[in-house]
């Protein structure tokens, strides 16, 4: 039996066909783990790391990576993590307060309320400038004080104390009765001004 030759055209169509289903074969799917590395990606950007690390530490940090995959109620982090609710819960208020996490309240039929938990990695940034922002009004707000006052001390420096305040108490401590000395603040003016490095220049109000 003489076979039928295929025309061209359907054997052009046939290989595409076949180039299709072999890449769709060589292109498998990302796994899960995969897929929540890019989730907490941001971990790795030191300074938010750092941020992070400081409002919980180690332990909270491992409660962000769970909450940054998918919605978790705190007490199934309690449960996976072996840790205790109050410790997960206190994690969690702490990075509300940052306002890098937002919760929702589901209520049972038996009237329990569960709180389900998720964070918000694109908000991270956001409270990171914040709170800079606050620390360097406040470090300015210091460098002023220091720079427009004086200061006086007793040897036994039971604490400074204001050029106005020593003339009432005839530079006597108000403690221990020793004579007060003018303190030198250099120090700490450069202490501050060292701190403040990095920090954006707040605009004036």
């Amino acid at each position: 039996m003489v076979k039928k030759k295929m025309p061209s055209s359907s054997r052009k169509k046939l290989k595409r066909s076949q180039k299709v289903s072999s890449k769709a074969k060589s292109s498998p799917k990302k796994s899960k783990s995969s897929k929540q590395k890019i989730k907490t990606d941001f971990l790795k950007d030191p300074e938010m790391y750092d941020f992070l690390h400081n409002i919980v530490g180690a332990e909270g940090v491992q409660v962000i990576k769970r909450i940054a995959e998918k919605e978790v109620s705190d007490v199934d982090l309690a449960e996976t993590m072996e840790l205790k609710p109050n410790l997960i819960r206190k994690h969690l208020y702490a990075m509300y307060e940052a306002g890098i996490v937002t919760y929702r309240r589901h209520r049972s039929k038996t009237g329990w309320y569960t709180y389900f938990w998720k964070l918000h990695p694109d908000k991270i940034n956001v409270a990171i400038t914040g709170r800079r922002e606050k620390e360097t009004k406040r470090l300015e707000e210091l460098l002023d004080f220091e720079l427009k006052n004086h200061f006086y001390e007793c040897k036994n420096r039971c604490g400074r104390v204001l050029f106005n305040d020593a003339t009432e108490t005839e530079f006597k401590c108000g403690k221990c009765s020793e004579t007060l000395e003018f303190s030198d603040n250099k120090e700490r003016v450069e202490e501050l001004q060292r701190r403040m490095q990095g920090f954006p220049k707040l605009d004036a109000a």
